[in-house]
């Protein structure tokens, strides 16, 4: 539970507690997705701190040596339980954020925008996504979240 882990430096995390997730949140390639964690994609467009479009990506559905292990390796695997309003939790450099969801979609796989850099005037967001259960050919859900009050 998020009362029972406090934010520590350098152990930057996210928290879905309506799926039970509580997952390391590391930036660098691909591989930071295994072992259930989520990948910060180009760190460089936002963060909880800088604003901008604040993306976050992991596993939807990553094979285990058993059921449990592949839920513990997909951290998105409920992605779909995800609705307007939910909040997410972000810890950051040592500090927590919490997020609201605003919006919930699919998209096409080559629907690349919802990585691009904020236009003037667009509001600072989290986007999080992951493949649909059909895979990555099918497409993407993605999940919108603003930053809220904690």
């Amino acid at each position: 539970s998020l009362e029972n882990n406090l934010p520590q430096q350098g152990n930057d995390r996210l928290y879905i507690q309506k799926l039970g997730v509580n997952a390391p949140m590391r930036t660098g390639n691909a591989a930071t997705m295994n072992n259930g964690g989520v990948w910060h994609r180009f760190p460089e467009l936002g963060d909880p701190v800088k604003g901008g479009n604040f993306i976050l990506s992991a596993h939807r559905w990553h094979t285990g040596m058993t059921p449990a292990e592949t839920i513990a390796q997909s951290p998105f695997y409920n992605m779909d339980r995800i609705v307007i309003g939910d909040n997410l939790f972000v810890d950051f450099e040592g500090k927590r954020y919490k997020y609201e969801v605003y919006d919930v979609k699919q998209i096409k796989p080559d629907q690349t925008e919802i990585e691009a850099p904020l236009s003037d005037g667009e509001e600072p967001h989290m986007t999080l996504y992951t493949c649909t259960l059909k895979g990555s050919a099918d497409g993407r859900v993605v999940i919108l979240a603003r930053l809220a009050k904690l």
